[in-house]
């Protein structure tokens, strides 16, 4: 829930690289083991570098996962101009180059896995001006014309013209390149078949009358096990799942001489949106939390040809890589106020001394002794933080059948009442009910 650094880290990519190779044309080439692409990454039906790798004929995409030789990967391995990036399906396409997929063999630096690689060198910056913009949006299917994903992907490029009096050589001039993502999604992962969940009625009605008195027996019973087919309606969309990013790249070229130059590199992505729980979608989705990502990734690039002739180039290179990533999960009231979480209300026990005949140990006279000091009732003030949490112990007390219910903590509970920190049992022990702030379980 606060804010908590995952993971701080500083790394040398490449102390010392040397790489002698023969200069290939123009490419989008793809064989069992790998993928290669170079400068037609514009002319694919892709809007995110994730996919690319599905036009090799050993990855299989299967929902949010990609099976790789029949191996199912989560996605971690990719680099992008040396740096490992997290999220690397919101890095701006448009700022790409080259594209590379290792199913097996991959180069050395890239150590080795068995869910490959994926690879990409982003564009040099131009010694002229270049913009380029596009616009990207997705429909919910013909029954619906909501909209469920928009993108804008950008990328400008320039060289630093104001410097030109500073430089003799034109060759030399410092340039930029910036380009960037902007996301905004109302579900991840819409359903072509659809999602149920209780209608907007039912679960009002949930949500202030979340027990049902069981008089068949002792305790209560879960109003939310009762629901009939007309409590649901379906949809494409899950309620309260939406993301929304913004995710710049910014890269500077500072040639020094003809062959040699310095390139700083940085990638941000700030997402905001919130976390899709299982468990919330029918009863539960107002609760999912709200997911908040904050990562850095920068580069620093020295690079050195020492031999650049038409066919051959040899050169070395050394790379500095820093990333920081900051993670937050929690509540979308309650936020960071820590004390709220849970929080019902006040409970206050009476307490009622009780005696018995027997002998002072001390003085040895006899009478009525007090012997103990048991728990005579509970009275519950309910506060307004939690107001839907608070309702389970609210209509607890006023459907208690008698002063048994409320006579102590443990009745309150083993009854079905709730207290401070407790949270709300599920429906079947499969979906949560209204007001359980849970992420899993």
């Amino acid at each position: 829930m606060k804010s908590i650094p995952i993971l701080i880290f500083f790394s040398i990519f490449s102390v010392f690289q040397l790489s002698a190779q023969v200069q290939k044309s123009d490419t989008a080439k793809t064989n069992q083991n790998s993928l290669e692409i170079s400068k037609s990454i514009g002319s694919f039906p892709y809007t995110d570098l994730q996919k690319l790798k599905m036009l090799n004929s050993s990855v299989v995409y299967y929902g949010n996962e990609y099976g790789i030789n029949g191996i199912l990967s989560d996605g971690d391995n990719y680099i992008i101009d040396g740096m490992r990036i997290t999220d690397y399906n919101l890095f701006p396409i448009s700022a790409i180059e080259t594209y590379s997929f290792y199913n097996s063999y991959a180069p050395i630096e890239l150590g080795n896995s068995l869910a490959g690689f994926s690879q990409s060198n982003t564009k040099m910056p131009s010694n002229k001006i270049n913009f380029d913009i596009t616009f990207n949006s997705g429909f919910t299917g013909s029954k619906s014309v909501e909209l469920n994903e928009r993108r804008l992907n950008f990328a400008f490029s320039s060289p630093f013209s104001f410097l030109k009096k500073i430089y003799a050589n034109p060759k030399l001039l410092p340039s930029v390149l910036i380009a960037g993502t902007l996301d905004f999604t109302k579900d991840p992962n819409p359903s072509y078949i659809g999602n149920t969940y209780v209608n907007d009625k039912t679960y009002s009605f949930l949500s202030e009358n979340p027990l049902l008195l069981n008089t068949s027996g002792t305790g209560t019973l879960i109003n939310a096990e009762f629901v009939t087919n007309s409590d649901f309606e379906t949809s494409s969309l899950r309620k309260n799942t939406d993301q929304n990013s913004f995710n710049p790249y910014i890269k500077f070229l500072f040639p020094i001489s003809e062959k040699a130059k310095i390139t700083l590199g940085s990638f941000i992505n700030i997402s905001d949106g919130r976390l899709d729980v299982f468990e919330n979608t029918v009863f539960n989705s107002a609760f999912n939390p709200e997911e908040s990502k904050r990562n850095l990734n920068n580069y620093l690039r020295f690079n050195h040809s020492i031999v650049n002739k038409e066919n051959l180039k040899i050169n070395y290179q050394i790379q500095l890589n820093y990333s920081n990533n900051t993670y937050e999960l929690k509540s979308a009231t309650n936020k960071d106020n820590f004390f709220n979480y849970g929080y019902l209300g006040k409970f206050t026990t009476h307490k009622e001394k009780s005696y018995a005949f027997g002998v002072d140990t001390i003085t040895g006279l006899s009478g009525m002794l007090q012997n103990n000091n048991y728990d005579n009732g509970v009275d519950f003030t309910p506060s307004d933080i939690n107001p839907l949490l608070s309702n389970y112990t609210n209509q607890y007390y006023n459907s208690a059948p008698n002063s048994t219910y409320t006579q102590n903590l443990s009745n309150i509970q083993l009854n079905g009442g709730l207290l401070n920190g407790n949270k709300p049992q599920t429906v079947y022990g499969m979906q949560n009910k209204t007001s359980r702030f849970m992420v899993f379980g």
